[in-house]
């Protein structure tokens, strides 16, 4: 699927056996039991966030779009797993799904963050749309060899330099995601049976305490340049 000398691979996203590919194996569940399935998942997150409303809240970068209630919860083996409900103001953008959900799980990248996330878009009540989920694998970051850059000596192509590696990145996560639609592996519909995973993996979920905010210097003294 990817050949050993692309820069930024298409991985193909690694499901847990609670999720149903999509494949030539796997037929897609029919109209009522998406529906079924939409109507159990959106009540599952409306309990969530009525029963941890006092945690729901709304950063600046996302103020006015949607609101954010993190979760640590764990999977069917027992695995630790991170999800975030998202309640979506759907009055001054009904285009949006009214809710979403974004589960992290898997192995840990090098900074301990989950390499696999899946979105699922989750359709307000009068929405005639269904669950969707969408798959994302994360593998760790390539490494950038940077110039070696003297005092007062930046050298005047450095900018584009770096401006060009951030616009080929971005141009072959747009070629990637739309090879994901075309062989079919994102923002499919999802039946009963994983509904109810999910589900229950949302109702075994406790509001993340926020981890305290430590300095990683000593004293003053511990800058170098």
């Amino acid at each position: 699927m990817h050949r050993p000398d692309d820069t930024y691979p298409f991985l193909p996203p690694h499901l847990p056996n609670y999720m149903r590919p999509f494949d030539s194996e796997h037929a897609l569940p029919d109209q009522e039991e998406q529906r079924e399935a939409s109507a159990m998942l959106r009540l599952a997150v409306e309990s969530k966030i009525l029963a941890s409303i006092d945690s729901l809240g709304s950063s600046a970068r996302n103020a006015g779009v949607y609101s954010e209630l993190a979760l640590d919860s764990f999977d069917l083996d027992g695995a630790p797993i991170e999800v975030f409900v998202h309640s979506v103001n759907t009055v001054d953008h009904p285009d949006l799904p009214g809710y979403s959900v974004k589960i992290l799980e898997g192995p840990r990248r090098l900074d301990g963050t989950f390499k696999n996330a899946h979105y699922y878009a989750i359709p307000g009540e009068n929405d005639d749309r269904t669950v969707t989920r969408r798959d994302v694998s994360l593998p760790d970051p390539l490494p950038i060899e940077l110039p070696t850059i003297h005092p007062n000596s930046i050298p005047a192509d450095t900018i584009q330099k770096a401006s060009a590696l951030l616009l080929d990145a971005f141009q072959r996560a747009e070629q990637n995601q739309q090879l994901e639609k075309d062989l079919g592996l994102n923002d499919q519909p999802i039946g009963l049976a994983e509904a109810r995973t999910i589900a229950l993996l949302l109702s075994r979920g406790t509001v993340k305490v926020p981890a305290p905010r430590t300095s990683i210097l000593k004293k003053p003294t511990d800058f170098r340049f």
